[in-house]
């Protein structure tokens, strides 16, 4: 009788082995076979995080920073969304990633307004910089608010902490750049009066005294002492605006298209790079940068896609590649923005994004969410089938690092 039992409790023993280890190999199955969600849906439940814009992020939200100096956020202009996110990409990446230049998708001219405007507080300047962005990507009434918060944030920094803002884009209005320039001048009296003459009426809307200006003072060599006594330490700020000018007109006399298009794209961001070349040899050799650009401009991989073809050689693309500086410090970060439909009452993504499969991310359509795609061990790392079905062979993360889910977004309304 004992001997039965002692068989029967070893039996049991084996039993309860051989069912544990039946359930570890079901787990693991169910692991390595994607039950219970496929990789993808896995690695987003981990990494994606909702957010909140007056938290912020912080740095476990936002995911791996390393080697990164080139924040580069692209928008859908004129949205309302992109001006938080706006607020709070730049607050985290000043407070946390050491960011404190601002560039900007308009000139170093008209640039020179708002950056005047985030020092001073000088309401003057703000209300003739949103004038003149009337009609351009910009004309939107919370340029005014996002302009004002920054003043606001910037005047409670350090001196050696305070951001500055950088236009390196094309000169979209010509009297926003006049007026810029005309911040430089540190001894007018310096200026020949017929100089003066011309400058005053081109900030009058002349143009036939803004291109006699213009040839005036060309070649620049021959009136350098001059200028230097004009612009004093702002000589070489001014020199750089001045060479727009001429890529311009040598771009135009060559027949160049200044419409939308690929071409016009490829002259702005050919400019772009210079722009940022020469601020890296310009600023302190640590300089960080954050920009928020439309989206077309920030991918790092040519594609064909609504606001450009292959043939347009995206700035984040020039930024990424052989011979740039920044190459592999370039974050690219997508914001997602979404309209409430009307006829489902669901949040959809814009149609800016067809270009890539953006419904991997509609379980998180509904609330502002942040996801870092560069993680260890991200599948967005490699090609996955039906990712991006004209592009072979490519991962998301070629094209940018990081998605900002920004539901519920509208037109903004334009500049009062």
């Amino acid at each position: 009788m004992d001997t039965e039992k002692r068989r029967f409790t070893m039996l049991s023993k084996q039993v309860l082995k051989a069912c544990k280890l039946v359930s570890l190999l079901l787990v693991l199955a169910m692991v390595f076979s994607g039950c219970g969600g496929t990789e993808v849906e896995r690695y987003l439940k981990k990494y994606a995080k909702p957010v909140d814009f007056e938290q912020g992020l912080d740095n476990k939200t936002f995911g791996n920073a390393d080697n990164y100096r080139f924040f580069f956020a692209g928008e859908i202009h004129q949205q309302t969304m992109i001006y938080p996110a706006k607020k709070m990409m730049l607050q985290y990446l000043h407070e946390n990633q050491g960011v404190n230049y601002l560039l900007m998708e308009e000139g170093m001219g008209a640039g020179l307004l708002i950056d005047h405007y985030i020092q001073t507080g000088d309401e003057e300047i703000l209300n003739f910089a949103l004038e003149c962005k009337k009609g351009l990507h910009t004309d939107a009434e919370l340029e005014r608010d996002l302009w004002q918060w920054l003043y606001e944030y910037n005047s409670q920094q350090p001196e050696d902490k305070k951001i500055h803002a950088i236009g390196i884009d094309a000169e979209f209005n010509r009297l926003a750049m006049l007026k810029g320039i005309s911040l430089l001048i540190e001894h007018p009296d310096k200026a020949p009066e017929e100089w003066k003459i011309l400058f005053e009426k081109a900030m009058e809307d002349d143009q036939q005294s803004y291109a006699k200006l213009v040839t005036q003072i060309s070649p620049l060599e021959e009136y350098e002492e001059t200028l230097r006594n004009i612009f004093g330490e702002n000589y070489e700020i001014f020199v750089q605006i001045y060479k727009y000018l001429f890529l311009l007109i040598e771009y135009v006399q060559s027949g160049g298209n200044t419409e939308v298009s690929d071409e016009f794209y490829n002259f702005r961001d050919e400019h772009s790079l210079e722009n940022i070349r020469f601020l890296l040899n310009t600023l302190p050799e640590n300089a960080k940068f954050f920009a928020q650009f439309g989206a077309g401009h920030t991918y790092q991989k040519s594609v064909d896609e609504v606001v450009g073809s292959k043939n347009f050689h995206r700035l984040g693309t020039r930024l990424n590649e052989e011979g740039s500086p920044l190459k592999g410090q370039v974050c690219s970060i997508l914001y997602m923005v979404e309209h409430k439909s009307s006829v489902t009452e669901k949040n959809e993504p814009l149609f800016f994004y067809d270009w890539f499969d953006k419904n991997v991310f509609q379980d998180y359509f509904e609330q502002t969410t942040f996801i870092p795609l560069d993680m260890e061990g991200s599948p967005f790392t490699q090609e996955i089938e039906g990712m991006i079905p004209k592009e072979e062979g490519a991962a998301l993360t070629d094209y940018f690092q990081k998605i900002l889910i920004l539901p519920n977004s509208e037109e903004a309304p334009k500049i009062k």
